[in-house]
């Protein structure tokens, strides 16, 4: 049978409660069995021990006391901490859990927009392609306002393509790879997200007034390593979700395409 630390000690002091206790009667045996009259000397050093074990039973017992307070409270306390410790593990095992099952879900999300998007977009004749995959885009991920910009092969130009709810009578816009934010993204082959877009930078018009869309996403149309198109997409709301694993999945799906689409306007 094991004892923790407290009753062993209380053990302890009642084996040493009962030795001074023989002790003393062991002492005073004597005089109660025989009458016999102590002498002064005996009587001092009967008086000094019972002192000396009455001083010892009290400090000891004082002290085992104090010992097993706070032993009670070092428990208590490694208790606390084994369990707050426990308690932190047990979340970061739900927000782990939380975490797979959200990106989990945005992977089927994004999947999902992709073949919403790509459906169909191999019977468009090559000239409307473009204007058809801006439709699809903003249907998919509520754009509101896009152009597409393809390489022209001439002169390694990109000119604007096909477009979205978007008025202006500069249609003839060109850039080079590198110039500007559409030939930089498409340099970098890389998503560019801006948000607080410059009111003069985008304007829709449509029944209800105008508005300045705040939020501009770039996206490069990559196929072997080379971009074909570039797509600036214009929002109000944020769009919040795996740029990269979107931009890689849309790029699985109709890079080749796009390819071919460019090569023949």
């Amino acid at each position: 049978m094991k004892f923790d630390k407290g009753r062993r000690q209380i053990i302890v002091f009642l084996v040493v409660y009962l030795l001074i206790s023989a002790m003393v009667f062991l002492t005073t045996f004597p005089y109660l069995s025989f009458k016999k009259v102590p002498d002064t000397l005996e009587i001092r050093l009967y008086s000094l021990f019972s002192i000396l074990a009455a001083s010892f039973v009290y400090f000891y017992t004082k002290r085992m006391f104090q010992h097993g307070s706070t032993y009670e409270k070092t428990v208590n306390i490694q208790t606390d901490n084994e369990r707050r410790e426990q308690e932190m593990k047990e979340q970061e095992r739900i927000n782990q859990e939380n975490k797979k099952r959200k990106a989990e879900a945005e992977k089927k999300f994004l999947t999902d927009k992709v073949a919403e998007i790509s459906a169909d977009l191999d019977t468009i004749p090559s000239d409307k392609f473009f204007d058809t995959l801006l439709i699809n885009m903003s249907r998919c991920l509520d754009i509101v306002q896009g152009v597409a910009y393809a390489l022209r092969s001439s002169d390694e130009k990109y000119f604007m393509a096909g477009s979205y709810a978007y008025y202006t009578e500069q249609t003839d816009r060109t850039f080079e790879i590198g110039e500007g934010i559409p030939g930089q993204v498409a340099k970098d082959k890389k998503i560019l997200f801006m948000d607080n877009v410059p009111e003069d930078y985008i304007k829709v018009l449509s029944g209800l007034g105008n508005g300045s869309p705040k939020y501009l996403l770039e996206v490069p149309l990559v196929f072997e390593d080379k971009t074909w198109a570039v797509l600036e997409l214009a929002s109000f709301d944020k769009k919040d979700f795996n740029y990269d694993y979107f931009l890689t999945l849309l790029n699985g799906s109709i890079g080749e395409l796009v390819s071919k689409k460019v090569k023949s306007l």
